[in-house]
């Protein structure tokens, strides 16, 4: 690994903050497990001429999670979550918690729910009118 973990906490925050924010936006496909069974996604952005992956280490779309950067479309560098906090290193707690955070953020932005769930309750209050 290139990266620290405490470069790679820097970097998972800061793309869960701006996919939080709609800044920016993923996209997806499904991962698929031995046997062409369907399970989980992985999910790809682009800033700049970096991209990222996210994806699930075992293809079912839970824990644990990992996050891949590429420079120009070559490989720079992979985090997979930490399976545990064992050192007592904070930054290890937080990169697990933040993986884990932006996958699901990353799963609401690639099936646009914060924008379906503001259209629902709209329609929802229009019957209330």
């Amino acid at each position: 690994m290139l990266l620290t973990t405490t470069e790679w906490l820097a970097i998972t925050s800061r793309l869960l903050a701006l996919t939080s924010s709609r800044r920016v936006e993923w996209t997806g496909e499904v991962d698929e497990k031995e046997f062409g069974e369907e399970s989980g996604m992985i999910f790809q952005t682009a800033v700049a001429e970096t991209n990222y992956l996210l994806g699930s280490v075992d293809s079912d779309g839970s824990f644990p999670y990992y996050l891949e950067v590429r420079d120009k479309a070559i490989f720079y560098d992979r985090v997979v979550s930490p399976s545990s906090n064992r050192t007592g290193n904070d930054d290890i707690a937080a990169l697990r918690i933040a993986l884990g955070d932006l996958y699901k953020s990353a799963y609401r932005s690639f099936y646009r729910a914060p924008e379906k769930a503001a259209r629902l309750v709209a329609d929802l209050e229009a019957l209330s009118d």
